[in-house]
Order: C-alpha cells, then sequence, then structure tokens
C-alpha cells in the first residue's frame, strides 16, 4: 500500500512539474544549444528516402532539422520550448518553425512522408506516450517513415530516481534533465507502432543505451 501511494505521490507531483514546463527550458536558458551530434538513425533516413516533408518533433535548438533541411527536405519543426525555438529561429531561415507538444500536433492528417522523433517519447507518462503515437500516425502519409531512437530499459540508469509507473522515473543522479524518463523495451515500442514495417533497428551504446527503428507506415 506504502508503494502505491508512493507511487500516485510521484506521478502527481510529475504532472505540476510538466504544466509548469521548468526542466528543458531552464536548460536551454541556461546552456543554449546542448546537443549538436547527429543521430546516425538520422542520418539513415537517406537509404529509404531522397525528398520530401519532415515533421521533426521536439527539436530542440534544431540539430536534426538543419541537417535534413541542408540535405533537400522541407522540414517542419517544432518544440515546447520557447527559448530552444527562438536559438534554431536564429540559425536557420529555410525551416518551418513552431511551438507545439507532441501530443497535439497542429497538422492535417496524412501530411508528412517522414517523422522524426529522437529521445523525446521517454519524457511523458504512458497514457501521453500513447497520445503522442497516435498523432504522429495521423499526421504520417501511408508509406511514410516515423524514425525514433529512445532510452532501453537495459540502460544502466533503469531503475534509478523516483518511480512514477512502469519503467518511468523522474530525478535520476547524474542527468541533465530531471524530468520524468521512460525506458522502453523493443517490444513495447513495436507494439505502440503495431500497424509499420521495421525498415532498420539496432540499439546504441553511448550517453545512454537507445532503441533505434525507422519504421514504414503499411496501414
Amino acid at each position: 500500500m506504502l508503494i502505491i501511494l508512493k507511487n500516485i505521490f510521484n506521478t502527481i507531483s510529475y504532472i505540476i512539474t510538466m504544466e509548469k514546463d521548468t526542466s528543458w527550458e531552464k536548460i536551454y536558458k541556461k546552456r543554449g544549444q546542448v546537443q549538436s551530434k547527429i543521430k546516425q538513425i538520422v542520418k539513415d533516413i537517406l537509404e529509404f528516402k531522397k525528398s520530401g516533408n519532415v515533421l521533426d518533433i521536439g527539436c530542440g535548438t534544431g540539430r536534426h532539422s538543419i541537417f535534413l533541411a541542408d540535405k533537400g527536405f522541407e522540414v517542419y519543426a517544432g518544440d515546447i520550448s520557447e527559448t530552444a525555438i527562438k536559438i534554431l529561429k536564429g540559425k536557420k531561415k529555410n525551416i518551418h518553425i513552431l511551438i507545439f507538444s507532441k501530443e497535439n500536433i497542429p497538422f492535417k492528417d496524412n501530411s508528412f512522408d517522414i517523422v522524426i522523433i529522437i529521445n523525446v517519447l521517454s519524457h511523458s507518462l504512458i497514457k501521453d506516450i500513447k497520445k503522442s503515437v497516435k498523432e504522429i500516425n495521423r499526421v504520417l502519409k501511408k508509406n511514410g517513415i516515423v524514425v525514433i531512437s529512445d532510452l532501453s530499459t537495459e540502460d544502466e540508469k533503469f531503475g534509478k530516481g523516483n518511480k512514477i509507473e512502469n519503467n518511468s522515473f523522474e530525478k535520476i543522479p547524474g542527468l541533465l534533465d530531471q524530468c520524468v524518463h521512460h525506458f522502453f523495451t523493443k517490444e513495447e515500442i513495436l507494439n505502440l507502432f503495431k500497424n509499420y514495417k521495421v525498415l532498420k533497428y539496432y540499439k546504441v551504446k553511448n550517453y545512454f543505451i537507445t532503441h533505434n527503428f525507422i519504421l514504414e507506415k503499411v496501414d
């Protein structure tokens, strides 16, 4: 009973924190650009698509948006951090830049050939992860691809910090951001994207161990 009550308390605490939207906004205000290296799974897009329009969800300061725009893609980039968006607007003029959340994507159905969501789904409760996947599925065209990189339960940080819900923790020691981190199994991601075909998959061990997917929408 105490464990259940503690998890409920942690969930309420997490929701209040997210409503204030303090974690990554503070980081961007303090540090500016945080990540600059292009993920290999984003480079791998070129194996399957040479052109088209791309939605970069949780774009941050735009490392992947800029890379894909420079490759000739029509890029739409969005983030919930006003500071990150301001930084990106100061860097690149040929990207469509918006403020929006992954749970409420402001585009019509079947709008995009490619959706990328890199280290973003994990910063949510499970119910919001499911909302985000539903939104991705809605805006992605049939035979479009979704590109995902996110936390694995095999990572050494899994299980540390305060447990919010199954495989989800906040205030993990040593992390730059102290918001929720959901750790995925490979099967969980595949189950979220049931109507997709795996074009490419591999794990990467870097700062985190991550699952990396390119999935094609087939239904």
